[in-house]
């Protein structure tokens, strides 16, 4: 158990948070450019400019779908805690680094689409934030017991369920870099499909 006196408030920890992941999702929008005028002399131009900037703009609605993932699950996590500490805190901001580096890596994958390895960093980065999700919730939840009196060990035992489904899913993009490279994105979008089913199969249970 922890000493009270090495135990902070969880308010401070919240603000810090969302300050630094609005920042990066401002950021992140800088990964769009708008098309060069010097190449642009006419609409047919700038039509054909429009359309080489869709996937820049794909991986932009991707990246920004899975920061706001990152965000919300991030908060709710939090929720379920009563109090934080220093290592706890510090846990955060390792998870918080890896994923303020997704505005550079969804711009390397931008930048050089078809590349396997601008593809492989991208979804290693999201991989990495992921561990460091689950490694500053399972330092909260079964380390140090910071988490709120009101969370059942069903809800904990969810959580854990989603969060290594989750990690799975940077793995199976991986693996489609090598089949089907330009398309290895598009593993993210079984995340909302698969924690539904999660929680479902927990409803079931309960």
């Amino acid at each position: 158990m922890e000493n009270n006196k090495s135990l902070f408030s969880l308010s401070r920890l919240e603000a810090i948070t969302d300050g630094i992941f609005a920042i990066i999702i401002t950021i992140l929008i800088l990964t769009i450019s708008v098309p060069d005028g010097d190449n642009v002399s006419s609409s047919k131009d700038l039509n054909n400019a429009l359309l080489n900037t869709l996937p820049l703009i794909m991986n932009y609605i991707i990246s920004f779908f899975l920061i706001s993932t990152f965000w919300m699950s991030h908060i709710l996590e939090l929720k379920m805690l009563k109090n934080t500490n220093r290592h706890h805190i510090l846990l955060n901001f390792v998870y918080i680094f890896f994923v303020s580096l997704i505005p550079f890596t969804t711009s390397l994958l931008g930048d050089y689409a078809g590349y396997i390895v601008a593809e492989i960093i991208f979804h290693l980065n999201i991989f990495l934030v992921y561990v460091a999700s689950i490694v500053q919730w399972y330092y909260a939840i079964h380390i140090s017991n910071l988490k709120s009196d009101s969370i059942s060990n069903d809800m904990i035992k969810k959580e854990e369920a989603i969060q290594k489904f989750k990690l799975i899913v940077p793995l199976i993009a991986l693996g489609l870099v090598f089949l089907i490279s330009e398309y290895s994105s598009w593993a993210y979008l079984s995340l909302p499909f698969g924690i539904s089913l999660i929680k479902k199969a927990h409803r079931k249970k309960t």
